[in-house]
């Protein structure tokens, strides 16, 4: 559930079960710098294209949570991008990240 709300409202993607990218490759932390890896995994549910992923990345980081999503951006340029059992993009390496942004969602 935590995975899917991260990139559900960060990037807002989904994606089949295939790895996406493992190396931050000069990939900047931004919606710009992140995106077009997004898109490029071809996700199920995901973007349609860069633009699209990064209007509502960009949104999502002028919320209550941006500094949450913020580090996670900051950790997605070093990880690895797969698909959860249910479809949605998740990232390794990132968990203490997504943890600190669903508690910021939830307000606890």
């Amino acid at each position: 559930m935590r995975s899917l709300i991260i990139f559900a409202l960060i990037l807002g993607l989904a994606a089949i079960a295939v790895a996406c990218g493992d190396d931050d490759g000069g990939i900047d932390a931004t919606c710009e710098g992140l995106c077009p890896a997004v898109v490029a995994a071809n996700c199920a549910i995901g973007p349609a294209d860069v633009d699209d992923c990064t209007s509502g990345c960009n949104g999502n980081l002028g919320g209550n949570c941006g500094a949450e999503i913020q580090a996670i951006m900051d950790c997605a340029v070093d990880a690895s991008y797969t698909g959860d059992a249910s479809g949605y993009v998740v990232t390794t390496g990132c968990m203490a990240q997504e943890d600190a942004y669903a508690a910021c969602v939830s307000g606890t």
